[in-house]
């Protein structure tokens, strides 16, 4: 039996600290329970979070599981990598579907209001980069950073792809005024139309200086088309179907409806000009730079302008009762004088106006979020606000005042809120409303645990949190104060945080500061008890000795390092004397160099200096003479830390190696090479007995190190072996805190987030964590492959090889392996001479087919190796005569003929052609089906119709005529239901 080697197994447990990440969108959904305040949904690394704006509170989290749709046929096996981040929300009011596209290429589909997964898709080779749903819900298109743009069928769960653009793809969306239309702005400059009937490129516009960042569809009619770019201009377009048919038979067709039938039955050479896009002109920004994001109200109004800077601009849209009001004074003014030409059109400075600009934001903007409009005086019972808006403007009268809210993400991990109101043409803000921030305001630069391991403590640049580890509330925040006293508002860095500390008994905190002060912090009340000119430089190492007597602290300006001891000090107080923890310093250690870090063997005899001179010094704590000159590194030791039985020193650098030294005559023991980019922090952590790494000793071997390579890695520093990578951060890990039992450890990254990583039950078997990481490697190759691959078609399947459709192949496999047992079972004569002749096997088979999501089969037939298709168009044809299945059997068949066609002609002629005819009759039994139920629903609507009661008028103006005509129906109705039972 081989041998296996187990240590202790950490999964990522929870993730906090971050509000809104600043790369994905945010949205502001109505709640049906209280519609006047909306919801706020953002993404927050992994998670997308639907925020309460009056609690300030998480009222949902919508997370990614780890969902293997083929388990029934091998064990779950545990994750190597975490989950992809959220990089795009989309949201459709009526069928109240929150669509959240990750960073990975896959999109999951929740209810926003009961949090259950509807459906999900993987279109993309990478991350989403913009969603939107059409008018019904039932089609969702999706735009990747591949430059792809993806059609998905939500019922069905089924998609095409569009291919057209030449970088990403910056916002989709669907043109409802027009059918089957869909819009697409991209990097490469272009804006695309597509025809979704059809699946092609039918007009592309062009101008654009280069990027188009986003667009917005405005006005009442939403026929007129807003781009910005990577230039101060917003440019507009006038979207209109032309009509060269005689004018009796334009009177004909007016509506919008009218149009989008007409549009849909020109040929595809036809629709470049039946849709017409006119250039109105380009209207400068008062901001200067590129546009980031666009938002326009649900009216079409309004449109919000972000720049990425700290102002929002806003412009307004007249009605079309407005427009046609301007254009004839405009024709009216120039009739009047000799000369001029009269206007047919209005100018892009008549139809996109400034409206006012909101500034004085704390940073920098980064995506804006509008509520549902409302009229400044609140409409009759009764009646919505929408309504009431769509009413007035349906009157051809100005609404007088519009209300909204506005929701912005900002740069510092926080979203504001305002409530605004547009009249007179421009737009005011009312009030300011709640602010809405779970965590640092800035990267996160520090974390430590306490010593019971209740709590946890981080800091950024300018804030001290302490945070409940088992339930990740925020007990307290400190701000840091400036030298002045009060708190720093120059920006200056003079009252910046840089580390921090437990001081024993967890009710003090020592902080470092970037002026070289140290901060005596009572976490009791919040405050900060004392401040102490500690260095002349920014405090780069703060430590704790292991016995707890003092601290040690060092700057990155200075060649020595300052010993403090702790002091208790009594002071008069309300009822008596309290007693307080002070610091004193003890003494003063030189050194040859400047301190790059620091730390104290768990025995208390040594102190290890890590030095600027890419060397470490060790010396005795008590006398502070040198015991060992330890040299190797090729840049200085960033992280130091010392083994549970004080024989071991484990040092990271910025060259990427973590060294291993003996404390007992200094020799490098080995060198650990894994990371890609330079070590931040490490940790021994603390093992429970029976594992590798931890003897009867109580001496842990166990080393965790992080980076700025995203990454946490687990090695075995007793037996020199890499042990796992925790993966999960999306940005550079700034440290990492064990708690002391050694139950879970914290760390922190540059994007504000606080991750937890929990020591679970289950053990770590090594040589199954080399076979994750091969099928890891396998992934990524497989994803490589595929990136290289060219595709010419212009449309295509929503599918992509990963390990998943793989997986889902080797299933497939299986299943039609069982399938050919068991039929050849069945069919074998038995021994009395009598076959079997059941249809089990079959039904097995269907049954499974039909257990399987749609877009995982789609997958796993993709994976199918070619020569086992023969294989699946024999099940299929098989299920096809049993009359199994026609639906999945149908799919099935069109995702195999669409994969496997050249190999299926060459090998499957006689069995294609068998199966032709059966398909057919499957396909006209569907049919016929819904034909069947659509004609049913058409007499149920007849009889819900008639059993509303007619009006008493009419029925006394002709109560005879109206008798018949009831008469006649019920006639009619009858038959309809004896032929509808014939069939």
């Amino acid at each position: 039996m081989p041998v296996t080697h187990e240590y202790p197994r950490y999964t990522a447990d929870s993730r906090f600290g971050l509000t809104a990440s600043p790369r994905c969108n945010i949205l502001a959904v109505s709640d049906p329970v209280t519609r006047h305040r909306p919801l706020v949904l953002a993404g927050a690394a992994e998670d997308a979070i639907a925020w309460n704006p009056v609690t300030g509170q998480a009222a949902r989290k919508f997370r990614e599981e780890d969902d293997d749709d083929f388990a029934d046929e091998e064990a779950a096996r545990p994750r190597l990598r975490a989950g992809a981040v959220v990089a795009r929300l989309a949201w459709h009011a009526g069928a109240s579907a929150l669509a959240v596209g990750y960073s990975d290429g896959w999109i999951r589909l929740y209810n926003l209001w009961t949090g259950e997964l509807l459906v999900k898709f993987c279109g993309h080779k990478n991350a989403v980069s913009s969603m939107a749903f059409n008018a019904d819900g039932s089609l969702l298109a999706a735009g990747g950073m591949d430059s792809d743009v993806t059609v998905l069928r939500i019922e069905g769960e089924s998609g095409f792809r569009l291919q057209g653009h030449s970088n990403a793809v910056t916002k989709v969306e669907f043109l409802e005024q027009w059918s089957n239309c869909l819009l697409s702005a991209s990097k490469d400059g272009l804006m695309k139309f597509w025809n979704l009937d059809i699946r092609v490129c039918f007009k592309t516009l062009t101008g654009h200086p280069g990027e188009i960042w986003d667009f917005a569809l405005i006005g009442d009619a939403r026929d007129l088309l807003v781009t910005g770019s990577c230039d101060n201009q917003l440019r507009l377009w006038r979207l209109s179907v032309q009509d060269d048919r005689a004018p009796e038979a334009k009177r004909a067709q007016t509506d919008a409806a009218k149009e989008a039938e007409q549009l849909a039955l020109l040929q595809p050479a036809d629709l470049e000009d039946a849709l017409a896009a006119e250039f109105l002109g380009s209207v400068a920004k008062a901001t200067k730079g590129r546009t980031h994001s666009l938002a326009a109200t649900a009216d079409g109004r309004l449109l919000c302008v972000a720049s990425g800077t700290r102002g929002l601009e806003w412009f307004a849209c007249p009605s079309s009762a407005e427009q046609r009001t301007r254009l004839k004074q405009r024709q009216r003014k120039a009739a009047r004088k000799a000369g001029a030409d009269r206007p047919s059109r209005l100018a892009a400075e008549d139809l996109l106006k400034p409206a006012g600009m909101l500034t004085g934001f704390p940073a920098k903007l980064r995506w804006p979020a509008l509520g549902p409009v409302r009229l400044a005086e609140q409409p009759a019972s009764g009646a919505s606000d929408e309504a009431s808006v769509d009413a007035a403007q349906g009157s051809n009268r100005q609404v007088e005042a519009l209300r909204f809210e506005c929701f912005v993400s900002l740069a510092n991990n926080s979203i504001l809120s305002y409530r605004l109101s547009y009249s007179d043409g421009a737009v005011t803000v009312d009030s300011l409303g709640s602010k809405i921030s779970h965590g640092h305001e800035g990267p996160v630069r520090w974390a430590t645990v306490s010593s019971d391991g209740l709590a946890v403590m981080t800091l950024s640049a300018g804030q001290l949190k302490l945070w409940r580890f088992s339930s990740l509330a925020c007990l307290l925040t400190i701000d840091c104060p400036s030298s002045s006293g009060g708190e720093d508002q120059s920006g200056s860095g003079s009252g910046q945080m840089t580390r921090c500390v437990f001081l024993p008994g967890d009710r003090y905190a020592a902080v470092g500061t970037a002026d070289g002060r140290l901060l005596l912090c009572d976490l009791s009340d919040g405050r900060v008890a004392e401040q102490l000119q500690a260095h002349s430089g920014p405090v780069t190492c703060l430590r704790q000795l292991s016995d707890s007597s003092g601290l040690i602290s060092g700057s990155s300006g200075e060649r020595q390092a300052m010993q403090w001891r702790y002091e208790i000090s009594r002071a008069a107080a309300q009822g008596g004397l309290s007693s307080r923890l002070g610091l004193l310093l003890a003494r003063s250690i030189a050194l040859d160099d400047c301190l790059a870090s620091v730390c104290s063997t768990p025995d208390a005899r040594l102190l290890c200096c890590g030095l600027l001179d890419n060397s470490i010094r060790v010396l005795f704590t008590d006398s502070v003479r040198q015991f060992l000159h330890l040299h190797g590194h090729s840049q200085p030791a960033s992280a130091l830390a010392a083994s549970s039985d004080s024989s071991l020193l484990a040092s990271g650098s910025g060259d990427r190696t973590i060294r291993l030294w003996g404390l007992q005559f200094g020799d490098c023991q080995k060198i650990l090479r894994g990371h890609d980019l330079a070590i931040a922090d490490l940790a021994f952590v603390p093992m429970p007995e029976g594992f590798e790494g931890a003897d009867s000793s109580s001496s842990s071997r166990l080393l965790v190190s992080c980076g700025a390579d995203k990454c946490l890695r687990l090695w075995d520093a007793g037996k020199f072996r890499r042990v796992a990578a925790l993966h999960g951060h999306q940005s550079a890990v700034a440290c990492v805190a064990v708690a002391p039992t050694g139950d879970y450890f914290a760390s922190v990254d540059q994007d504000g987030s606080v991750r937890t990583w929990q020591r679970t039950e289950e053990p770590l078997v090594l040589e199954e964590q080399r076979e994750l990481e091969k099928d890891a490697q396998f992934e990524e190759e497989m994803a490589e492959q595929q990136a290289e691959a060219t595709d010419s078609a212009a449309s295509g399947l929503v599918s992509r090889l990963s390990l998943q459709s793989v997986r889902g192949a080797e299933a497939l496999l299986a299943a039609l392996e069982r399938w050919e047992t068991d039929t050849d079972r069945e069919t074998k004569p038995s021994s009395a001479g009598v076959s079997g002749g059941s249809n089990k096997p079959l039904e097995s088979l269907g049954s499974w087919l039909g257990r399987q999501p749609l877009h995982e089969l789609e997958q796993a037939i993709s994976a199918l190796p070619a020569v086992h298709a023969k294989r699946l168009l024999a099940a299929l044809d098989s299920l096809a005569a049993g009359g199994l299945q026609p639906e999945r059997v149908c799919r099935c068949a069109c995702l195999l003929l669409s994969f496997h066609f050249p190999c299926l002609a060459v090998s499957a002629g006689d069995t294609a052609a068998k199966f032709q005819s059966r398909l057919t009759a499957c396909g006209n039994g569907l049919t016929d089906l819904l034909g069947f139920n659509l004609a049913a629903l058409r007499i149920l609507q007849s009889m819900a119709a008639e059993q509303q009661p007619d009006a008493p008028a009419a029925e006394a103006a002709d109560g005879s005529g109206v008798g018949r005509a009831k008469s006649k129906r019920q006639k009619k109705r009858q038959k309809q239901i004896f032929d509808l039972r014939t069939v």
